[in-house]
């Protein structure tokens, strides 16, 4: 099932910044592929995943990291699934929307580096 908001028009209070590096996102129970990052702020991210996700839905996320942004190896943070559908060019590949929902102060450091580092401008 698509998940969208009833209102769909930009309500976003900080601009996310795409990305010009592959970041997997990971559960980090088991290491699976959740999708792959798009674009992040230290309040929200969109990925693009293989399989739909339950909007509402709250899930632990894990991000591996670089030394050239942050001091350990990886962060994990709680998002909400905001909307997903299914992408207009890539029938099988979902976009979907979070908010983030608890994130340690350091660890919304290290992406606001990821977003210094990799932000397209």
């Amino acid at each position: 099932m698509i998940y969208k908001e009833p209102n769909t028009q930009e309500r976003r209070k900080l601009k996310r910044q795409h990305l010009s590096y592959f970041m997997q996102v990971l559960d980090p129970e088991n290491l699976q592929v959740i999708g792959h990052l798009v674009d992040i702020n230290r309040i929200g991210l969109m990925l693009d995943s293989a399989a739909p996700l339950i909007g509402g839905k709250e899930i632990r996320v894990r991000l591996d990291t670089t030394p050239e942004v942050a001091d350990k190896a990886c962060i994990e943070f709680r998002a909400r699934v905001k909307w997903c559908r299914a992408d207009k060019i890539e029938p099988n590949v979902y976009n979907c929307g979070f908010e983030i929902t608890s994130i340690s102060s350091h660890d919304a450091d290290i992406i606001q580096h990821i977003v210094d580092r990799y932000g397209m401008r």
